[in-house]
């Protein structure tokens, strides 16, 4: 667990989170599997922080956002969000349903995909309006002028009121994502993979987006996803994921300047080069990312490790601070 400096107030406080899911039986499958999407995982963010987390696809960031927000269910954990307990499973503990949905308006999410988030059949007035109606933000006579003033926020026309999903780009559409969830002044976000579907200059608007509504609404960023080019010009501190374990966890450029893990860094040797005369050596890694369900000895990453070691292959590595607010999970650190 993070040894935060005293002066930084947490609001959310997540302990040895674990997400199993049954692979099941059927036609193909004979036997009964499961896999081990979050595999207790701990972390902390601070207010008004960016915490990014990080990994190749299927290392459990989706399932980790959905966990907090507690949509999905869980074997093993706790959550704690601006210091109340929300859910505690070794202990049976969970807030009422009622209490829950109370508390969705300040744990909201923008997903990744904006095509398939929005309901075609519904204007963007009626999209945004239904969670400011129920959660009573305001009266339903004043909901139009304040779509109207979250949308301007966002960067659209008024006029985009009475419009269509259909009748926007891909970028207006994230940004009409983004006034849904910001329209119930929420105070923390999960963002996942916000702008992996949208054109390069587009993201570029969308993070400068993001950054001023951060700013001036003094808002709270779980921000996932596989671009480490963003993430490291974006988020304050970034967690890297593998198989359902962070691996390793560093603030600011530290991460990306001095790398530890191994996983870490064939990830950033990845990163395209952004100078054509900048030497980098690619480092690849062996074999293929291994199947969830199958149970992997040791260090997860040990079947693709260039310097896994007997150690590594028998026991599970502690993530433990090798320097200031730097957390590595390695046997070789």
């Amino acid at each position: 667990m993070n040894k935060l400096e005293s002066n930084k107030e947490k609001i959310l406080e997540v302990k040895n989170l674990k997400c199993y899911f049954n692979y099941g039986r059927n036609l193909f499958n004979k036997e009964n599997k499961i896999i081990k999407a979050v595999d207790g995982i701990s972390f902390n963010i601070n207010k008004g922080e960016v915490y990014g987390l990080v990994g190749e696809s299927g290392c459990g960031k989706s399932t980790t956002g959905r966990a907090i927000l507690n949509l999905i269910p869980k074997i093993g954990g706790s959550l704690k969000f601006n210091e109340e307990l929300i859910y505690d499973v070794e202990n049976g503990y969970s807030i009422s349903k009622k209490h829950m949905q109370s508390l969705r308006k300040d744990m909201q999410m923008i997903f990744q995909d904006p095509y398939s988030s929005l309901d075609p059949s519904m204007t963007i007035e009626n999209i945004i309006k239904q969670g400011i109606i129920k959660h009573g933000i305001i009266d339903k006579r004043q909901s139009r002028d304040e779509i109207k003033r979250i949308l301007d926020l966002c960067g659209l026309r008024e006029e985009s009121i009475n419009k269509y999903p259909h009748e926007f780009s891909g970028g207006e559409r994230q940004r009409i994502v983004i006034a849904r969830a910001l329209s119930l002044n929420p105070k923390f976000l999960v963002c996942d993979e916000p702008t992996a579907s949208l054109d390069v200059s587009i993201q570029a608007q969308i993070l400068m987006l993001m950054d001023k509504l951060k700013r001036e609404m003094n808002l709270t960023y779980l921000f996932i996803s596989h671009n480490l080019s963003l993430v490291r010009y974006f988020c304050d501190r970034t967690g890297v994921m593998y198989l359902g374990k962070i691996v390793e966890e560093a603030e600011g450029e530290e991460l990306f300047l001095n790398p530890k893990h191994p996983y870490t860094k064939c990830l950033i040797s990845s990163i395209p080069k952004s100078h054509p005369k900048e030497k980098r050596t690619r480092i690849i890694m062996k074999d293929e990312i291994p199947n969830g369900y199958n149970e992997i000895k040791g260090c997860k990453f040990n079947t693709r490790c260039p310097y896994a070691n007997e150690i590594c292959r028998n026991q599970v590595p502690i993530l433990k601070e090798v320097s200031k607010d730097h957390f590595v999970a390695c046997h070789n650190i």
